[in-house]
């Protein structure tokens, strides 16, 4: 194990385990050099989509993360360092800022037809439906009966083989790991730059660290993603699943989806990077800290 490993305590390992929740969204394409949207028009767009919905419960999933993360280490967290952890994960991971961070990507990277025609699929009796289904997912009380259903044994059938569809449609897999890694990435980041030049660990060297249980991320994500979509569209018939899919591999369905992905990636490594900062400060010279 390396030092600035050992060094870092606790919370490195608590974190990663966070990370694994963060199971929303992620992807990168660009589309700058079309037209732009104004900023009224983003904001309309993530509120009927249920993104700003889903943004808004990040904070308190961070807090269940947290006492889970907690209850699963091999050496759990006392009471004062979660309610430590808590308000300070609460401060970085602050949902008006990761919002703004994310209407600001979407401005800038998604075309204004693009968005007037995902508007028109929201806006559509079976996008309503949709949202308001994502939405309720994310809430806290949602999340616990996602966990219950994510560790049990799910069985392959004709309802989960759609869903899987659904879920390279959209991604939700691959841009969950990817969120989970670099979101980690700029923890351990923060984190170890008040150490000794000597002591502090390389990008490449935390990449490395952090990649190694890759596989096992890519599992649990993949079925915690596949627990989420059999709780959030239960009520959906096989047909509007797949009216959902269509839509989700159109060109404009494609766009809104990587763009909104990338920038919530950028809204979580940025949270990632202030939670570290502060729990970097507790950090001696000599390696040790608070936890």
């Amino acid at each position: 194990m390396p030092g600035w490993i050992r060094g870092t305590g606790k919370m490195v390992r608590v974190f990663r385990i966070i990370c694994t929740g963060l199971i929303l969204l992620s992807s990168g394409f660009c589309f700058a050099e079309e037209a732009k949207a104004d900023r009224q028009l983003v904001r309309t767009l993530m509120q009927k989509s249920g993104l700003s919905k889903q943004i808004e419960q990040i904070p308190a999933a961070m807090q269940a993360d947290i006492v889970r993360a907690s209850l699963e280490s091999d050496n759990p967290l006392s009471q004062s360092e979660i309610d430590d952890l808590s308000r300070k994960a609460a401060e970085a991971f602050n949902a008006g800022i990761l919002k703004d961070t994310v209407e600001r990507y979407i401005l800038g990277n998604l075309p204004e037809k693009d968005i007037r025609m995902v508007l028109a699929w929201v806006n559509s009796p079976l996008g309503e439906k949709i949202s308001r289904l994502e939405e309720e997912a994310a809430t806290p009380a949602a999340y616990q009966e996602i966990q219950k259903i994510a560790a049990q044994e799910i069985k392959k059938s004709a309802r989960s083989e759609l869903l899987s569809i659904l879920d390279n449609a959209i991604k939700a897999t691959d841009v969950g790991v990817n969120i989970a890694i670099n979101v980690q990435v700029a923890f351990i980041l923060a984190v170890t730059a008040g150490m000794p030049a000597e002591q502090r660990p390389s990008v490449e060297d935390i990449l490395t660290e952090v990649s190694k249980d890759k596989a096992q991320l890519r599992q649990n994500i993949e079925r915690e993603t596949m627990a989420g979509f059999l709780y959030a569209y239960r009520s959906l018939t096989d047909s509007e699943l797949g009216k959902y899919i269509e839509f989700a591999e159109s060109g404009p369905g494609k766009k809104y989806h990587a763009v909104s992905a990338e920038g919530l990636n950028a809204a979580l490594m940025q949270a990632g990077l202030a939670l570290g900062s502060k729990l970097g400060q507790g950090i001696s010279k000599e390696g040790n800290n608070s936890f």
